[in-house]
């Protein structure tokens, strides 16, 4: 029924805008459109506290001790929705916190309804099989103004999901100077571009050996942090504000 609205709507829209090529691809291979000359991609800028955020150099500390964050910590935030690939995830840092004892994966995010309630009692439980108790925090929603903290203390994003148009958390990332890596999967790739590391989310020992890339490499986690910032610090929401109103033109 959603297939069904969504074609029924997309060959009857004057205009069609997606977030990246992958997306405009997809429209016209699974939708059947003829006339490609309709659909835009324009991509949209991270929130606006993230592209101008000012750091508070005393909020760093009162952030750890709040969450009781530890000094070496990965970060992804995400639901607890299976498409996410938390288990993936934690299998593959199991295979890090081998070579690295000193450092963390923290994961934020809500559980929304009964579903992402049982994938993350589901993962609760195989990060236990894992022996990962000590390792892995799990710190459900956090507050939105410290968020720009998680991602400015960690070592890097890692984005693991198995689907996704585009990422707002990697744009989060990128605007605020930090690492990313991300898996390979749909747009991701046109995303990131030169700007960080990708990985196959299906096989644990590639998402691990990137990490580890990172970790070993503070020059390399810095470059790829500019090269970020470089992707969006001339996203903002003015200039999306003028590409929608050429489009309305």
């Amino acid at each position: 029924m959603r297939w069904l609205s969504r074609r029924a709507l997309t060959r009857n829209a004057d205009k069609i805008i997606c977030e990246s090529s992958f997306v405009k691809k997809d429209i016209i291979n699974f939708i059947g459109l003829n006339d490609e000359s309709k659909i835009s991609v324009i991509q949209s800028p991270p929130p606006e506290i993230f592209l101008n955020f000012k750091f508070d150099e005393k909020r760093f500390q009162i952030v750890k001790d709040k969450y009781n964050l530890t000094e070496k910590f990965i970060f992804y935030p995400a639901q607890y929705w299976f498409h996410k690939n938390h288990f993936k995830l934690v299998e593959a840092f199991k295979i890090v916190s081998k070579t690295f004892d000193d450092v963390h994966l923290i994961l934020t995010g809500s559980k929304t309804n009964n579903y992402s309630v049982q994938n993350y009692n589901n993962l609760l439980q195989r990060i236990d099989e894992l022996s990962l108790q000590d390792r892995v925090k799990h710190l459900g929603y956090v507050d939105y103004e410290d968020l720009p903290y998680f991602y400015k203390m960690s070592q890097f994003l890692v984005m693991p999901t198995l689907f996704e148009s585009v990422s707002i958390p990697i744009y989060e990332a990128f605007a605020l100077e930090v690492a990313v890596c991300s898996s390979n999967v749909v747009a991701l790739p046109e995303q990131v571009g030169d700007a960080g590391l990708i990985f196959n989310p299906n096989d644990i020992y590639d998402m691990a050996a990137n990490m580890i890339k990172y970790l070993n490499d503070y020059s390399l986690r810095k470059e790829k942090a500019r090269l970020g910032f470089e992707r969006v610090k001339n996203f903002n929401h003015e200039n999306y504000r003028i590409k929608l109103l050429e489009l309305f033109k």
